[in-house]
């Protein structure tokens, strides 16, 4: 009895004397008593979280951060998001909210430390939390919180580039845009950032698109997605949404709307900040090419600048964009022949096709000035055959049909009042297809429904009888309904 006795209590004193934190041997529990303490609070801390027992959860969670905080990432990435939320929230006094703030976003850093090179969590991805939670609690009017936010949103999205969040890009431009508006120096970065977040929205959008057609259906990077268990067999569900393209649709529209309510999106800001630039640049593609992206967004196509700055860049190396601004060069010397081929350029760059329909339909509406309307109609189909949900060229074909009536029939005035039929089913699809022209389409659809022959117009016309289907003659060559 006294040897057991003695042998237990020298292992008691073995450990006693190898007791060591995870913080000073740099190991993951570190040893004896010390890797006992923390395996225990660890555990503890993961059931106070679930359970929402979160002023235990709390004890334990300081006693795993300072003693071993390199022992599991779920103590940041699962654990102190919980606790800190609920500090913040149960805490009314300005000046202590201020401090949970500043030990949360130490949190970060410490997350950095221990686990920066994660591949599913790198520094990259910490940085952008970091940001988001400060600029999320911080007071928003203190122009020194939206510089830290700012320079740490920007630090996360080029450590990060296509893979940043949604939520990082918005908050990069929402501090940005912030800044504007107490400095008007920074108007130039600002509209540099709006490009560089367009840019990687873009790259994100063509990873996205690509996923949607893989195996595992939207937003699947290699067919799988994590809720897949929740879908049908072999997590197959070609219905099922994208909820990240949902999300950066969203982010877009509001990250557009902060750029064109900003003092930045005006011509003449545009004039003002590059137009001194443009002769040192002129052979400087990269510059060129955002310029003309800016000038673009912010509707400046007719501006000078934006034609000196396309023809620099068409004799660098033509691009979608650069075409269409010597096209609109082309327009106003009324070269319309000119205007047509380099927008036709143009569309056989463009890399969607949203783009080649914009185009396409501004070659459609060339054609039709020059009462060309046949031609016309080929492009605002080609438009349609791009994106079937460009309502303007239903409505500009219902325009070209109502404006060649009269040269359908010349010698019938009552047949010539049937081509409005098919010029009124063109709103129809338009409305269809795009509900944001339906406006439009309802004020076409209005007048052209006055034109219909009346009555009395078809009792020399038997053949035009109600609900009777005829077909439009002349170059149209469209099936309509008798009204």
């Amino acid at each position: 009895m006294r040897v057991k006795l003695f042998a237990a209590g020298l292992l008691l004193s073995v450990a006693n004397g190898y007791a060591q934190k995870g913080v000073e041997d740099g190991s993951r529990f570190g040893h004896g008593e010390d890797s006992i303490r923390c395996v225990v609070s660890l555990n503890q801390l993961s059931g106070d979280i679930k359970s929402e027992n979160y002023p235990d959860a709390e004890k334990n969670f300081n006693i795993v951060y300072s003693e071993c905080p390199g022992c599991s990432e779920n103590l940041y990435v699962r654990y102190a998001p919980r606790i800190f939320s609920w500090k913040m929230k149960n805490e009314k006094d300005s000046v202590k909210r201020g401090e949970i703030l500043k030990q949360w976003v130490a949190v970060f850093d410490k997350q950095i430390k221990y686990f920066g090179e994660n591949g599913k969590n790198p520094t990259g991805w910490i940085i952008g939390e970091k940001a988001r939670i400060y600029f999320g609690f911080s007071n928003r009017t203190d122009i020194k919180v939206a510089k830290q936010a700012y320079d740490w949103f920007k630090q996360s999205m080029e450590l990060q580039k296509e893979r940043t969040d949604i939520a990082v890009l918005v908050g990069l431009m929402q501090a940005s845009d912030f800044i504007l508006k107490k400095e008007a120096t920074h108007k130039e970065q600002f509209m540099k950032d709006f490009m560089a977040v367009n840019s990687i929205i873009d790259e994100i959008e063509k990873m996205e698109g690509k996923r949607e057609a893989g195996p595992g259906g939207p937003g699947a990077p290699d067919g799988v997605r994590p809720d897949q268990g929740k879908d049908k067999p072999e997590g197959m569900n070609p219905n099922r949404r994208n909820s990240k393209l949902e999300g950066l649709t969203d982010a877009k529209g509001l990250i557009n709307q902060l750029f064109a309510t900003s003092s930045a999106a005006s011509c003449e800001t545009l004039a003002e900040i590059y137009g001194p630039q443009v002769e040192a640049n002129k052979t400087n593609g990269e510059f060129l090419s955002q310029v003309i992206r800016l000038l673009k967004r912010c509707k400046c196509t007719e501006s000078e600048l934006y034609l000196q700055v396309s023809t620099y860049m068409f004799k660098i190396k033509p691009t979608a964009e650069s075409a269409q601004g010597m096209a609109q060069q082309a327009l106003k010397n009324k070269d319309f022949e000119s205007a047509i081929s380099y927008f036709k350029q143009a569309m056989s760059m463009e890399a969607n096709n949203e783009d080649k329909a914009e185009d396409a339909h501004s070659i459609a509406l060339l054609y039709a000035q020059n009462k060309q309307y046949s031609q016309s109609r080929d492009f605002a189909r080609q438009a349609i055959g791009f994106a079937r949900n460009y309502g303007k060229s239903y409505i500009l074909i219902g325009q070209l049909y109502a404006m060649s009536a009269k040269g359908i029939y010349p010698d019938d005035p009552v047949m010539q009042r049937t081509v409005y039929y098919a010029a009124f089913d063109k709103m129809v699809e338009a409305k269809q297809a795009d509900p944001g022209c339906a406006a439009e389409a309802d004020k076409w659809m209005s007048e052209y429904r006055q034109q219909f022959p009346s009555k009395d117009d078809v009792f020399m016309h038997p053949e035009l009888e109600s609900g009777k289907a005829i077909t439009v003659g002349g170059w149209i060559q469209e099936r309509t309904t008798v009204r």
